[in-house]
C-alpha cells in the first residue's frame, strides 16, 4: 500500500465514524497506520471534521433545514455532537434553544436524538403545541359545523375552550 492510499484509508475511517474525539478509534487507526500517518494528515482529518460538524450545528441553531437535508441525503450519519465550552451538544438540543422546532422535528425524522444529560430539550412539550391545536380545530369544528346544540353541549364546549386557553398560556 502506498501513503496515499493510507491516507485516503485513514482518512475515510475517520470519516465513518463521525467522531473526531473518539480518542479509541484514533488510538486504533495509528496502531494500523502509525507509520504512515503523520500528525498533519491527522490534524488535517480532525479540522475537516470539525467543519463539518460546525456547519451543521450553525443550521441547526438558525433553522436552515436545506443545509441540513444536504447533509443527510448525501449519506451524512447522525449522531454528530458539537463541543463547546467542553460540553458536547446534540444538534436538536441546538435547534430546539433556538426555537427552532420545524428544524427539531426534521431532525427527528432522520434519526438524531438529544442526549440524556440535556434535560432542557423537553420532546414532549415541543408536540403538545401540536396536541393543543388538533383539540381546538375539533372544537372549532364541532362548534361551528353543529348549529343545533343543547346548553349541555355548549357548556362543555365553553369548558373546553377556557382549559384550552389555559393550557395554551401555559406551554
Amino acid at each position: 500500500m502506498i501513503r496515499t492510499e493510507v491516507h485516503e484509508t485513514v482518512y475515510n475511517l475517520v470519516k465513518a465514524a463521525h467522531d473526531p474525539y473518539n480518542v479509541e478509534k484514533l488510538d486504533e487507526i495509528r496502531d494500523i497506520y502509525g507509520a504512515y500517518l503523520s500528525d498533519w494528515a491527522l490534524a488535517e482529518i480532525l479540522r475537516e471534521q470539525d467543519e463539518i460538524t460546525e456547519t451543521l450545528w450553525h443550521a441547526a441553531c438558525s433553522g436552515d433545514i436545506e443545509t441540513l437535508k444536504e447533509y443527510y441525503l448525501s449519506g451524512g450519519k447522525t449522531g454528530r455532537k458539537y463541543d463547546e465550552f467542553g460540553i458536547c451538544h446534540s444538534l436538536i438540543a441546538g435547534a430546539y434553544r433556538n426555537g427552532n422546532f420545524e428544524t427539531v422535528r426534521y431532525l427527528l425524522d432522520v434519526g438524531e436524538q438529544p442526549d440524556e444529560y440535556e434535560t432542557d430539550v423537553d420532546l414532549k412539550a415541543l408536540f403538545m403545541d401540536d396536541v393543543i391545536k388538533a383539540a381546538e380545530n375539533l372544537v372549532d369544528y364541532f362548534k361551528y359545523h353543529n348549529k343545533n346544540t343543547t346548553k349541555a353541549q355548549d357548556e362543555k364546549i365553553s369548558d373546553l375552550e377556557d382549559t384550552l386557553r389555559l393550557v395554551r398560556r401555559e406551554n
